[in-house]
């Protein structure tokens, strides 16, 4: 056997791009239960799409904007014969981006650093974070496959592929757009004066396209989660903190070091990769990260890893190092894996149980509308203001909205839903004591007390936790 000619088999981009697509296929596999409930919030957006061709959360509700990827309804609702069909379709088209823009990305670092891009495909296919949130439901897998196959064109220094990998920034920015500001930068490192305007167009027309609608059909420029979901730098800080060990973009914090110059080959994409995350980090922290798990806002700049890894120059640095961020990330994937593969059978069982209990209902008030609106078909009103203008101008935090007191009686809710951790006080009035801020002030409101009643206890988790179905009461 010729073991070196076998070594230059195995190493050849076509094998690492498949072994690249295995891993991350691999990767997906172990994290496919978890789910975000925002995601139903895109579904329920797309099932209106289809059925009625508006851009709706309701039926027979008004135009809103709600869904931070604008795009994304529109691209999923020719799947979306149900809400659920719909969160299958987000699901599978995420995961798919990822692992064909992983798999373009290991193909073409592996021309210029077979052994580097084996290191980094390493380190991104056991990111837990990309894992979960790739699958999770929400428009942040598609984003990062966009990312990874625009940093793949951006390998090759030809004015066509960085056309090519400008546009892919850009599309990417009209599902995240927070990701602009980065995506400029990675685009702005590599320009020449010849390619400056046509460039930068590429990548400022999609996010600007969306700017537009979102002006003429909502009159604000920003998603409505912006105003629903305020937040702050001290947040923010702590957020990327976390976020970039759990990531592995801690990586990229120590190739400023003598030890990990870039070779030849590779240097300029390295400068994109590293513009791209480091402006990234900065834009996450100053519009306060989010609340959800895994690092969400980080995941879609994980792939320019794999551009880091392959591009320095000494084997030994890139090994010692890469075999620390990947201790790091499969530990904390171990420790996180069954918790985060159970969320949607979880998830599932309450919503087979809500819908009963809500279909005798005509409007149903709660605050996490993804399930709500997955499990009950009519009208909605949303305590936190993701699809609701009004409440989302509301003071306080997207659960902790400062509601007017007979707030359920004008919008005409007949049934408001609300979640009680363990050790609650699940009673109606004024010691009463539920999970988030504003279901505690609706639970204690004199009028509430007054007009509702409890009809259902729906068992959220094995901790304990509950769904409290509450009815208006009789007329006597």
């Amino acid at each position: 056997m010729n073991v070196g000619r076998l070594r230059s088999a195995l190493l050849a981009p076509r094998a690492l791009a498949l072994l690249a697509g295995s891993c991350i296929a691999v990767s997906l596999g172990i994290a496919w239960g978890f789910v975000v409930d925002d995601a139903l919030i895109v579904s329920r957006f797309a099932w209106v799409v289809r059925t009625s061709g508006r851009h709706a959360f309701a039926l027979d509700g008004p135009l809103v904007d709600g869904v931070t990827p604008l795009p994304y309804p529109w691209l999923v609702a020719p799947f979306a014969r149900s809400i659920l069909g719909a969160l299958l379709a987000q699901r599978i088209l995420g995961s798919a981006a990822v692992a064909v823009g992983a798999t373009l990305l290991a193909h073409r670092l592996a021309g210029r650093s077979p052994g580097g891009s084996l290191v980094g495909l390493a380190l991104v296919a056991c990111a837990f974070p990309l894992a979960v949130h790739a699958s999770s439901g929400l428009e942040t897998g598609l984003a990062t496959g966009l990312v990874a196959a625009a940093l793949a064109c951006a390998v090759d220094d030809t004015g066509e592929a960085l056309a090519r990998s400008a546009l892919l920034f850009g599309l990417a920015c009209t599902l995240r757009p927070e990701l602009f500001p980065a995506a400029l930068s990675a685009v702005a490192v590599r320009l020449t004066h010849a390619q400056a305007l046509g460039l930068l167009a590429r990548v400022v027309a999609p996010t600007f396209a969306v700017v537009a609608v979102r002006l003429a059909c909502f009159g604000s420029p920003l998603p409505l989660a912006v105003l629903a979901k305020p937040s702050d730098l001290e947040h923010g800080a702590l957020y990327v903190g976390a976020g970039v060990l759990v990531t592995g973009l801690v990586f990229l914090g120590l190739v400023a070091l003598p030890a990990f110059r870039a070779s030849e080959a590779l240097r300029p994409v390295r400068r994109s990769a590293l513009a791209l995350v480091t402006v990234h980090v900065l834009v996450v922290a100053a519009v306060g990260g989010d609340w959800m798990p895994y690092a969400r806002l980080l995941v879609p700049v994980i792939p320019s890893v794999a551009v880091i890894a392959a591009s320095i120059a000494s084997t030994g640095a890139r090994s010692a190092l890469a075999a620390l961020v990947l201790s790091v990330n499969v530990v904390f994937g171990w420790r996180h894996r069954s918790d985060a593969a159970a969320v949607w059978s979880k998830r599932a069982s309450v919503i087979e149980a809500l819908a009963p209990a809500l279909a005798s209902h005509a409007c149903v008030a709660g605050l996490d509308v993804g399930f709500l609106g997955a499990a009950f078909a009519g009208s909605i009103v949303d305590l936190a203001g993701l699809t609701d203008p009004a409440v989302a101008r509301l003071r306080g935090g997207h659960t902790s909205k400062a509601l007017p007191e007979g707030f359920l009686d004008t919008r005409g809710a007949d049934a408001l839903v609300l979640w009680a951790p363990p050790g609650s006080r699940v009673e109606l009035g004024p010691q009463a004591v539920f999970g988030r801020v504003v279901e505690t002030r609706l639970a204690r409101s004199p009028r509430v007390a007054a007009t509702f009643e409890e009809h259902t206890r729906i068992p959220w988790d094995a901790s304990g936790a509950v769904l409290v179905v509450y009815g208006r009461r009789a007329p006597r």
